[in-house]
């Protein structure tokens, strides 16, 4: 293999020196014979396998992402990272294992395959019928291999489901103690921000809205939540000024609008009906930050002297002349129209919105 330096030998080598180990105690902790192997490793001469690559994590404390190179948080910094990491381990330490120790006993590879499928499958179906499919499995074995290999066999099936329930635990009481952080951090970090209507009521509290949110969260089965300020209401029916102070924080699910950073966002409140037939009066309108917008996109706009801001739909008729659109049954009120002597910013583009409480 051609001697070439990635970002998993890099990795390697920075991981292993911050612990202060030498290649031959990360040999022996890795199990293997002799420190080449993480010489090879840290040159880049040799990819080291799956199975090591998750040993590695284990003791660097630290995600596959980051030892890859795919991410710059070096821990598992997600309820989801997490879930990841526990599903990788299943699939390549304790599978691994396993196939190994059938083939220890002779069975052929269509012999593990076929038992590897029962016993590590997560379908339904296999899960109602596990029995009767194993029972099959075991009589097809005893055809071809002696009673001492079936029990064998039987013994290490066994011994899989209860490393495997071992495992669930371990994750789920790292997933416990994770989320219970979260919570706490969240807590820590922005009950004084959330907004005050978030959990419904006309006078909540801000730990009934913390509540509030970590219900919602935990009923949308969402590891990561984003607060996005909001910074002001805004007339769908005429132009008002800007209120820049921040009047409190909405929870967003950044999965729906495939949000990347919380920063580039920020709520409106719209107070009219000329934008009632895509959003309605009281609604919250989520906008990205953008200076530029498309024929159809509904748009938060600066018109008169960068001092007044209004939603509408963005039409663009000429190079000298721009339309902005009410979308209303209501005909009172009327578009905006942008020639090049007017005083014009976009500021944003709707994405989306959080609606009424």
């Amino acid at each position: 293999m051609e001697n070439k330096k990635s970002i998993l030998s890099m990795r390697i080598k920075e991981l292993r020196n911050e612990l202060n180990m030498t290649q031959e105690d990360l040999a022996k902790k890795l199990g293997l014979n002799n420190k080449s192997s993480i010489a090879n490793y840290e040159s880049g001469y040799s990819i080291p396998s799956d199975e090591i690559k998750l040993k590695m994590c284990k003791i660097f404390d630290c995600s596959m992402d980051y030892l890859m190179g795919k991410s710059e948080n070096k821990t598992q910094s997600s309820l989801e990272d997490i879930k990841k990491y526990y599903e990788e381990k299943a699939e390549i330490l304790l599978k691994n294992k396993y196939i190994n120790e059938f083939s220890n006993l002779n069975l052929s590879d269509f012999e593990i395959m076929s038992l590897m499928k029962i016993i590590t499958s997560d379908d339904v179906q296999v899960a109602k019928n596990y029995s009767s499919l194993l029972n099959g499995i075991i009589s097809i074995l005893s055809i071809n291999h002696n009673q001492s290999i079936i029990e064998k066999v039987k013994q290490l099936i066994i011994e899989y489901n209860k490393e495997r329930i071992s495992l669930l635990h371990e994750e789920m009481n790292i997933y416990k103690k994770e989320k219970q952080k979260n919570e706490e951090k969240m807590k820590k970090e922005h009950i004084d921000k959330l907004h005050p209507s978030i959990s419904g009521k006309k006078s909540a509290t801000l730990e009934e809205n913390l509540e509030s949110l970590i219900n919602y969260m935990d009923k949308n089965n969402m590891n990561e939540v984003f607060l996005i300020p909001i910074l002001g209401k805004i007339t769908a029916g005429q132009p008002i000024l800007v209120d820049e102070n921040i009047e409190g924080y909405l929870p967003t699910d950044p999965n729906i609008y495939h949000l990347t950073d919380p920063d580039g966002y920020f709520y409106l409140h719209v107070a009219g009906n000329s934008m009632d037939k895509i959003v309605k009066d009281g609604s919250y309108v989520l906008v990205e930050k953008q200076d530029y917008a498309e024929n159809g996109d509904i748009i938060v706009a600066i018109v008169n002297g960068d001092e007044e801001a209004t939603l509408k739909k963005y039409k663009r008729i000429n190079n000298d002349l721009i339309v902005l659109e009410p979308q209303s049954d209501d005909n009172s009120y009327e578009p905006i129209y942008i020639d090049k002597h007017t005083n014009f910013k976009i500021i944003g583009k709707a994405i989306g919105y959080f609606g009424k409480f």
